[in-house]
């Protein structure tokens, strides 16, 4: 829903964890309340897009495969009538829920955070926090004894490092093979503290670091956060 709910040159977007829905006297306008933060439609102008759900197919490991009837027929009727206004009523609001932090063992002045869906900020003693990757924000984490390297984790075991501090192009993608495993429960290292070890039925962990691991391409962001 966030991509079909986007108009063509805004940057706005419904995010698709919803939680309240308000129209206004009338009808027309509607206010949605989502992890996104605060969103005002206009759904007075909707545009039919459902021609797009024939050429849609199924995300698997296999070969794609085409929306099966039922799915089908979800996906041309919310298609139907697609609002073209969206507007961010975000601005002045506190909407940002911080779901962890985690402090450098070398320099208080230096945080990271995880914010509910709206990915992990970092701090660095300036009145604001700056959006360091995007995404779910999850845990997140310093080297004890190489504070320039960073972690960070979407959901379940999704952790991804850092060895440029904060800088938003550089987080490399280290959970591709815990992912194949299955591993999902939490589990806490007990030693040595530079190994990095990530949740899962089982605990896996990673003898020679993330050094090995390429990049995957991240978004850039220049969003901030003001001081909770």
């Amino acid at each position: 829903m966030t991509q079909d709910a986007l108009p063509p040159g805004r940057r706005e977007s419904i995010h698709p964890d919803q939680h309240a829905i308000a129209f206004a006297p009338g009808g027309n306008i509607a206010f949605v309340g989502q992890d996104g933060g605060l969103m005002r439609v206009d759904v007075s102008t909707t545009k039919d897009i459902s021609g797009e759900c024939d050429k849609r197919t199924y995300v698997c490991e296999s070969d794609p495969e085409p929306l099966r009837a039922p799915d089908l027929a979800d996906c041309q009727r919310l298609l139907s009538a697609v609002p073209q206004k969206l507007q961010s009523l975000d601005d002045g609001l506190n909407t940002l829920q911080f779901q962890s932090l985690s402090v450098s063992p070398t320099n208080p002045g230096r945080a990271l955070g995880g914010t509910q869906d709206n990915g992990t900020f970092a701090f660095t003693g300036s009145p604001t926090w700056t959006e360091t990757v995007g995404g779910d924000g999850g845990q997140s984490g310093f080297d004890p004894k190489m504070p320039g390297i960073r972690y960070h984790n979407y959901f379940n075991a999704t952790p991804e490092v850092n060895f440029h501090g904060n800088d938003p192009k550089k987080w490399l993608d280290i959970y591709d093979v815990l992912q194949a495993s299955d591993e999902q429960q939490s589990f806490y290292s007990p030693s040595p503290p530079t190994r990095p070890w990530a949740a899962g039925p089982t605990p896996g962990w990673s003898p020679c670091g993330a050094r090995t691991t390429t990049a995957a391409p991240r978004p850039t962001s220049s969003r901030t956060a003001a001081t909770p």
